[in-house]
């Protein structure tokens, strides 16, 4: 192998020149990705603040606005370490500058995330096309960013998105590298990637970008001379100006505690038991791949035969040295995540990039998918559809189709129109180029995507309208939860809003104080209440919320009122025997 390897003029030059090779080369392309990847992740800008992460992630940038306090993150009172602070200095910068933290709008939230969407689909470009062209790395990166997985992490207030944009960077520093396209200043770039990755989200970073150099320098004869503007004095200290500042400040405002919390609190249990119930088996992140990767899945199995010839390809061969290096970034923390015994859908995000990429090298060779790709695409969108399905129908039968988006009335239509769309997606004739090929299978993307994350009904969100039902009502002190503990309640509202079980909440309830009782801690909120002579008056004029807890997969039924004396002419005739509600109505 040679110290800078080339590429194989079969995977760099396609056939013929024309216009998507025209625009992959062109410096349009990159506003072109990053509209690509916008456009997905604004799909899921009118969701509600969603549970748990979301809302806790933008709850604790909120108090580091209240607070001032930017090194100590905090939960209401509950301490928060168990992850770095660079996603919530990154929220709070763009809620500073877009919003006000005291309107909760949670879109602003939310743009950091499709920043770094938008950051990890350019970066996979950047590295793409120094290993695969730049017209295979275009089409590998306009599908990256509408895979189902990157579009849906883009529109959350959490760490997923940015990490995956930091830790293509680096992974891309590492290609240019490789094929001999960077010097020092790609080195530099990379351990600041690194450092930001770390800053982000701890180790998750480092692994991926580490574990592709370690395989490919066993793979290779423990050989890797392209790496060697890595090793300086200057890049770990870089990276290091980037971490050590934060981690020495919060360790002294946490007398040690975050370090210990971080690793014993949150880092062990994933690695030696399903930590919160976030079980999987061996297979698990490789058995949703079809799904997650849609619409790029009609693309999988001819990328994933490129990736196989590298494999089989002796290691001097000049054609593999591109293709080797993806296969290096995928395999190695695929593996990783599968026997690690927590599994979540986003673990797997940052191999992504390589997986896309990888795709791309192969419908840039020939553009034809296959009946083996279109079955797993076929099964994707059936997937998708059963969601679709899933919400309409609860929001039908149970909660009177009471929905954010489209009417139940046209469900069948858009069904109809979608499976319309994925026959003409596969239909031989109506192809007339890789370009067109590669916009249909966005569009058809698209639309799964808009109908799955425009369908699901106001009722899957209770918070939403119990922070509406908080607003109709008055009282001093904060608002009383009783029974409902789900952080999005915490964001809509205050930040002192109180979450408790119906007999403790009775015992620190306030005299007058606004109150929203979970139906089924009410009979232990009012016996509290009477022990204390108080009872609970609900408002006849706010309607009673029913609605369904997707966290807990449970029927909630919420009733809003107040504290009041039990003497009086307002006092029920039995504290003791919970006051009728209202009728039932639907949801604000």
């Amino acid at each position: 192998m040679t110290d800078t390897p080339t590429i194989a003029p079969s995977l760099a030059v396609p056939p013929p020149v024309d216009g998507l090779d025209r625009l992959a080369r062109s410096r349009f392309a990159w506003l072109v990705l990053a509209a690509v990847a916008a456009a997905f992740a604004l799909l899921g800008y009118g969701l509600p603040p969603l549970d748990r992460d979301e809302s806790r992630f933008a709850q604790a940038t909120v108090q580091m606005l209240e607070t001032g306090d930017f090194v100590d993150i905090r939960f209401q009172d509950e301490a928060r370490h168990n992850k770095p602070v660079g996603i919530y200095w990154l929220q709070a910068a763009a809620v500073s500058v877009l919003s006000d933290p005291a309107a909760r709008e949670i879109w602003a939230f939310r743009i950091v995330s499709t920043l770094g969407a938008i950051l990890a689909v350019l970066a996979a470009f950047w590295g793409g096309r120094s290993l695969v062209g730049a017209r295979a790395a275009f089409i590998g990166s306009a599908l990256f960013g509408a895979t189902v997985l990157m579009s849906t992490e883009a529109h959350i207030a959490k760490t997923d998105a940015m990490l995956a944009g930091m830790t293509t960077l680096a992974v891309a520093c590492l290609a240019r590298l490789r094929m001999g396209e960077g010097g020092r200043w790609t080195a530099l770039l990379f351990w600041f990637a690194v450092g930001a990755g770390i800053l982000l989200k701890g180790p998750i970073t480092p692994l991926v970008a580490f574990l592709t150099l370690l395989v490919l320098w066993l793979w290779e004869g423990r050989r890797a001379p392209w790496a060697r503007p890595l090793v300086s004095v200057t890049g770990p200290l870089l990276m290091a100006l980037v971490v050590v500042p934060w981690l020495v400040a919060v360790q002294t405002a946490t007398d040690g505690a975050f370090l210990v919390e971080a690793v014993t609190g949150d880092f062990k249990p994933k690695l030696t038991g399903a930590d919160e119930g976030h079980h999987g088996w061996p297979g698990y992140h490789t058995m949703l791949l079809p799904l997650l990767l849609f619409p790029a899945t009609i693309w999988l199995i001819p990328g994933l035969r490129l990736g196989w010839s590298a494999v089989r390809n002796p290691i001097g061969t000049e054609n593999a040295n591109a293709i080797r290096f993806l296969v290096a970034w995928i395999v190695p923390t695929l593996v990783v995540m599968e026997l690690t015994p927590t599994k979540l859908l986003h673990y797997t995000l940052p191999i992504y990039p390589a997986l896309c990429l990888l795709i791309g090298a192969a419908v840039n060779r020939s553009d034809r998918f296959g009946w083996g790709s279109a079955l797993l695409a076929g099964l994707a969108a059936t997937a998708l559809l059963t969601v679709f399905f899933g919400f309409r129908t609860g929001g039908l039968e149970v909660f009177e189709g009471e929905g954010l988006g489209l009417p139940a009335a046209l469900a069948a239509g858009v069904v109809a129109v979608v499976l319309g769309a994925h026959w003409w997606l596969l239909s031989a004739g109506a192809m007339r180029g890789t370009s067109v090929r590669l916009m249909r299978v966005l569009a058809v993307g698209f639309l799964a995507l808009f109908l799955v994350k425009w369908s699901a009904p106001a009722t899957l969100f209770p918070s939403t309208s119990m922070a509406r039902m908080a607003e109709a009502l008055d009282g001093p002190g904060p608002l009383l939860s009783v029974g409902h503990y789900e952080p999005s309640l915490v964001f809509q509202t205050a930040t002192d809003t109180v979450m408790l079980p119906g007999s403790t909440a009775a015992a620190a309830a306030q005299l007058g104080q606004r109150a929203l009782v979970e139906d089924r801690e009410r009979a232990a909120f009012e016996a509290g209440l009477a022990v204390r002579g108080l009872w609970f008056r609900p408002r006849p004029d706010i309607v009673v919320l029913e609605a369904f807890n997707y966290n807990g997969g449970d029927r909630v039924r919420v009733i809003a009122g107040n504290v009041l004396p039990r003497t009086g002419a307002a006092s029920p005739p039995d504290a003791l025997a919970p006051t009728p509600p209202p009728p039932p109505a639907r949801a604000l």
